[in-house]
């Protein structure tokens, strides 16, 4: 009885213990970088970077590209000791990833570090929200979208030589594809400046009347650039429902000072109807 007793008090004083233990990562354990006032130092993210955090105002940062970060550190304000770290939080779309920033003490400017890959180990799994599908995941599924063969398009306009078309409309989770197709028959080349997607009123009466409702574009497939011939992509929108009295309408329009504008209705039907896999 008195063995069984020791045994069950020693469990208890195990556990208490470790629920002592501290959660998460102290600051000695984060990567260290050693950074130089006036030297911009850029992290490459393999995923688009969604938020940004750094604890010394003495660094200040900005987003070159939406995968790519750019810290500047400038000189330290008053109350801040040089051998003060700082910490930089990065927040990807499926990851967050943590480094401790030290002003280098003596180290030149040849010296310092100008650029960091943000590693699968310095990585902290971060759950999306539901509904929320992740850019890799979207490429993933416009990529498998690309190989599937298709029999004749939804729709199709065309103005001053070129022509704009809808392929195929897919729902996939919460968003919905549009597979698109755009051809250039004229001789000059196609300096397409972008999408544009908005709810239009399908019957305008009067143009006091008239509803033009902007829907973002959450993605696409490729940039867009100039073409001779022809050229596909891959847009991605939220799911969407509207009434039958309006329609969505893409439009591409041309760069320069041009009248080369296409614009194309997509009737509520289509989206219904669109495939799923």
């Amino acid at each position: 009885m008195k063995t069984l007793f020791l045994f069950a008090l020693l469990a208890l004083a195990n556990l208490c213990l470790f629920a002592q233990q501290p959660v998460g990562r102290p600051l000695s354990d984060l990567p260290r970088i050693d950074i130089t006032a006036g030297m911009p130092l850029h992290f490459r993210s393999p995923e688009p970077i969604r938020y940004v955090d750094i604890s010394n105002p003495a660094i200040t940062h900005e987003l070159t590209a939406a995968n790519i970060l750019c810290i500047r550190p400038g000189a330290l304000p008053e109350g801040h000791q040089a051998d003060e770290p700082a910490v930089v939080t990065i927040i990807a779309e499926r990851f967050m990833a943590q480094y401790s920033l030290h002003f280098g003490h003596g180290l030149s400017s040849g010296d310092a570090v100008t650029d960091i890959e943000i590693l699968p180990e310095h990585m902290v799994p971060v759950d999306l929200p539901a509904g929320i599908t992740s850019s890799a995941q979207m490429r993933k599924n416009a990529l498998d979208i690309l190989a599937l063969r298709f029999h004749k398009p939804l729709s199709r306009a065309s103005s001053h030589g070129i022509s704009l078309e809808i392929r195929k409309i897919y729902c996939i989770g919460e968003q919905v594809f549009l597979d698109i197709y755009i051809e250039n028959s004229s001789s000059l080349p196609y300096h397409p400046e972008v999408f544009s997607l908005s709810l239009e009123d399908k019957k305008v009466s009067r143009a006091t009347n008239h509803q033009s409702i902007p829907v973002p574009i959450l993605w696409q497939l490729y940039p867009l650039r100039a073409f001779t011939r022809g050229m596909r992509n891959i847009l991605v929108i939220d799911k969407l429902s509207f009434s039958r009295q309006k329609r969505l309408v893409l439009t591409m329009a041309e760069k320069q000072l041009s009248d080369r504008r296409v614009s194309l209705g997509i009737q509520y039907g289509d989206i219904l109807r669109a495939d799923t896999f």
